[in-house]
C-alpha cells in the first residue's frame, strides 16, 4: 500500500475498516498519512477506531455516529 500512496502522491489512504490492522497504522502515522475508514455504521466501533488512531471514518448512517 505504501508504493501505491507513493506512486500516486496521495494525500491519505480510504480503506475497509474491517481489515485495518495496528500495523498499518503505526506506519501511517509514522509517515504522516491520515487513515480513513469505511463503512462504519456502529459507534463504538467508530470510537475504537479513533482511539486506534484512524483520522475519520465514512458512514451510512451519520445518525449512529452524532457527537462523536
Amino acid at each position: 500500500w505504501l508504493d501505491c500512496i507513493d506512486g500516486l502522491g496521495a494525500f491519505s489512504l480510504h480503506c475497509c475498516a474491517e481489515h485495518i490492522d495496528d500495523s498499518l497504522l503505526s506506519v501511517a502515522k509514522d509517515r504522516g498519512i491520515p487513515v480513513l475508514c469505511w463503512t462504519v455504521n456502529d459507534r463504538e466501533f467508530a470510537e475504537a477506531l479513533f482511539r486506534r488512531g484512524v483520522m475519520s471514518v465514512f458512514s451510512d448512517r451519520i445518525d449512529t455516529l452524532a457527537g462523536l
